[in-house]
């Protein structure tokens, strides 16, 4: 037992040394040991306006490799224009390049496997980034507010687009989501106006509440087969959208999920048992069409569909 409690007091010792020792190379960046032959960098000098980050320093005849981005390592630094991650790079952690307000271009190295919360958070002039298919983590609020981001490849080995990670993405036209995919999280997508047509692979087992809220010219967006609960705002504000299938794995929709899509005219819903009802799903007053399974007409007459639909409800040829 008393080997053990040395051993575990030299472990502990030897992991003190290492986060308390610090250097800067030219005054621009710090970095902090993390291991024995690791450092990451925790802070950046606020005026530097491009870097290649190299993947080895040295300091007092030690080489290290330079493993990860720190918390926050980049915050503010509204003057730099372009970031050059290499191959040494297995993470960028939360913060990483918050308000890099004209970070315009970043190049990130297929090492890199974890992406934390808002790393790119308020990067208002990141038109475009390539995530490689190393990357098996984005954490949340990731690119919210990234205004410029026009498109963006998620990476296959992604499982969850976690909440709020493109978030007011206002320019967002174009987005790729794999089949790796299975939960898009709670307003994930939320007032990206500039998506028309959103692909979900039949992956996805669940989208969270407002998910694609205030997406107001979306167009087409298809929901998954194997999806049990539309959740509440999920398309809350979707005004351009005109048409919605409903499939028929579906038997709950939250409250004010299709809430102000003023201009849908028709809702196939495929389920045979009408999907339970929260309040104010659809928008009141409506001229919508509802179409339902052969021979089940009388079952939506008879539930909460009905006064969303009184007199509009029809059995699909």
């Amino acid at each position: 037992m008393k080997r053990i409690i040395l051993a575990l007091v030299g472990v502990i010792c030897v992991s003190s040394l290492y986060s308390q020792e610090r250097f800067t190379i030219d005054d621009l960046l710090l970095y902090e040991v993390v291991d024995k032959n690791k450092v990451e960098i925790t802070y950046t000098e606020e005026s530097i306006t491009e870097i290649n980050i190299p993947t080895t320093v040295m300091n007092n005849g030690t080489t290290y490799s330079v493993s990860s981005i720190g918390d926050k390592a980049f915050y503010g630094c509204s003057k730099l224009l372009s970031v050059n991650i290499p191959n040494s790079i297995d993470s960028l952690k939360e913060g990483a390049f918050i308000e890099c307000s004209n970070l315009s271009s970043i190049t990130i190295a297929n090492s890199v496997r974890y992406i934390g919360d808002y790393a790119f958070e308020l990067c208002q002039n990141l038109t475009s980034i390539d995530i490689p298919n190393s990357v098996q983590y984005i954490g949340e609020y990731a690119f919210i507010h990234c205004r410029k981001l026009t498109s963006i490849t998620i990476p296959n080995g992604i499982k969850h687009i976690k909440e709020s990670t493109f978030e007011s993405c206002n320019s967002l036209s174009t987005i790729t989501i794999p089949s790796s995919i299975s939960v898009i999280c709670t307003t994930a997508f939320s007032e990206c106006t500039s998506l028309t047509h959103v692909n979900i692979p039949n992956s996805v087992q669940d989208i969270e509440m407002g998910a694609f809220s205030y997406c107001s010219n979306l167009v087409e967006i298809n929901i998954p087969n194997g999806i049990q609960t539309i959740e509440d705002f999920v398309f809350y504000e979707c005004r351009s959208l005109t048409t919605i299938t409903i499939p028929n794995s579906v038997t709950h929709i939250g409250r004010y999920a299709f809430e102000d899509c003023t201009n849908l005219t028709t809702i196939t819903c495929l389920a045979k048992e009408p999907p339970t009802l929260k309040v104010d799903v659809f928008p009141l007053p409506n001229d919508i069409t509802l179409l339902v399974p052969k021979g089940c007409k009388d079952k939506y007459i008879n539930s909460d569909w009905n006064k969303y639909f009184n007199g509009r409800i029809k059995e699909m040829e």
